[in-house]
């Protein structure tokens, strides 16, 4: 048999265009909800000190990686070298 039989292939179509028919209205609707809005605007942190946590849990203080056993000493120093530069 030289031809081929698209029976089978239009049955499926037919299907996957009622699926697609059905599930497209269902994706378009959504629950809405009510998202708070912000008061405040975004901080400067170029006159801050950053701290920060990366995924190894490793602690960097303005981009310089600190010891946590050293965090708090190196906290107050860096708090105070900014404090410092204010005046100069």
């Amino acid at each position: 048999m030289a031809e081929i039989n698209i029976t089978n292939l239009v049955d499926v179509m037919l299907v996957l265009l009622i699926v697609f028919m059905i599930s497209a209205p269902m994706m378009q609707a959504g629950v809405d909800i009510a998202l708070p809005k912000a008061s405040e605007s975004p901080v400067d942190v170029s006159t801050g000190i950053v701290v920060s946590i990366d995924k190894n849990q490793k602690i960097y203080i303005d981009n310089y990686e600190v010891p946590s056993a050293n965090f708090e000493a190196a906290l107050k120093l860096s708090a105070r070298l900014k404090n410092f530069a204010r005046f100069i």
